[in-house]
C-alpha cells in the first residue's frame, strides 16, 4: 500500500469512527449506598387470572435487600394478603420462593422480565374453598415496565407488573381443572418500590 492510500484509510477510518454512535449502557437498578432496603407498596389494583377465576388481594407487596449499590438484577420477597377468588377467601403461601427482576435493554421505554425463583422442590401456591394452586418456578415473564419518581433521597421505582404465560398446576376438585398443568396465568399489577437504609432512614433508588 502506498503512503497515499495508507493516509486515506487512516482517515476514513477515524471519520467513521467520529461519526458512529456511542453505545449506550445497558440500565440497572441504582441505589445511594449499599446495604439498602427495599419495600414495595401497592399502587393499583392487582389481579392473578387462572381457569377457574381470579386472585386477588388487599394487600400486594415486596420486600428485599440491595447489597451492592448498582445492579442489573435483584430479588424480591412477595406478599399477598387480604385475598380472595370469587368472594372465596384465599391464602397465598410463598414457600421461600423470590421474584427476581432483570432490568432489560435500554429501549424507548425502561422495561425488564421476572423469574419466580424457589427452593429446591418448593413451589407458591394459594388455596381457597377446594382447591390448590400451585405455581412454579420460572423464567423470563415478561413485561415489567420501570418508571423513575421522585428526587433525591424520595426517589423511587413504580413496577408496572404485566406478566403472562405463568405457568401453574391445580389441584382439588373445587378447581377448574384438577389435576391439570397449564401456561395461561396471567399477573397484573402495580407496586412502588423505595430504598432506605438499616436506620430506616430514606435512600433514593432510580433505574439508568
Amino acid at each position: 500500500m502506498t503512503r497515499k492510500l495508507l493516509i486515506c484509510s487512516l482517515v476514513a477510518l477515524c471519520l467513521g469512527a467520529a461519526g458512529a454512535p456511542a453505545a449506550q449502557a445497558s440500565p440497572e437498578l441504582h441505589s445511594e449506598a449499599e446495604h439498602t432496603i427495599l419495600t414495595g407498596q401497592q399502587s393499583a389494583a392487582t389481579q392473578f387470572s387462572f381457569d377457574d377465576g381470579a386472585l386477588q388481594c388487599g394487600t400486594f407487596g415486596f420486600d428485599g435487600t440491595l447489597a451492592v449499590a448498582t445492579t442489573p438484577t435483584f430479588l424480591l420477597t412477595p406478599t399477598f394478603q387480604n385475598c380472595a377468588v370469587d368472594n372465596m377467601e384465599a391464602v397465598f403461601t410463598p414457600n421461600g420462593c423470590k421474584w427476581m427482576v432483570h432490568v432489560g435493554p435500554n429501549e424507548e421505554h425502561l422495561t425488564g422480565a421476572i423469574d419466580f425463583v424457589c427452593p429446591d422442590n418448593e413451589v407458591m401456591e394459594f388455596h381457597y374453598d377446594a382447591c390448590l394452586v400451585t405455581v412454579f418456578p420460572q423464567a423470563g415473564l415478561q413485561t415489567v415496565t420501570f418508571t423513575n419518581g421522585g428526587a433525591e433521597a424520595t426517589r423511587g421505582v413504580e413496577l408496572d407488573l404485566n406478566l403472562v404465560g405463568i405457568h401453574y398446576r391445580e389441584h382439588g376438585m373445587g378447581c377448574a381443572n384438577p389435576g391439570e398443568t397449564t401456561n395461561n396465568g396471567n399477573f397484573q399489577g402495580k407496586v412502588r418500590l423505595t430504598g432506605e437504609s438499616t436506620g430506616g432512614v430514606h435512600r433514593g433508588i432510580w433505574i439508568e
